[in-house]
């Protein structure tokens, strides 16, 4: 039995912890679930924190074809 392994990263929202991935080779894919520029002011991030992640995000996916990149409920209005 062949089993992909997959890692996902959700709820963003202009955090760095995704930054984290140890080695991307090792997965089959890496999903991103999307709330990226809804930032948790509360943590002390902002707008502009949620764009430059967002951007690191898109540059990530670019340069890995393993990545997919969905919009969370989150985003919505942001996009749309």
């Amino acid at each position: 039995m062949n089993i992909e392994k997959t890692y996902i990263i959700p709820d963003v929202h202009g955090r760095d912890f995704w930054h984290d991935i140890e080695s991307v080779s090792q997965y089959e894919r890496i999903i991103f679930l999307g709330d990226f520029v809804d930032p948790y002011r509360e943590e002390g991030f902002t707008y502009n924190d949620a764009i430059r992640e967002l951007k690191r995000v898109i540059e990530f996916a670019r340069t890995h074809l393993n990545v997919t990149i969905l919009l969370g409920n989150h985003d919505g209005g942001y996009f749309f």
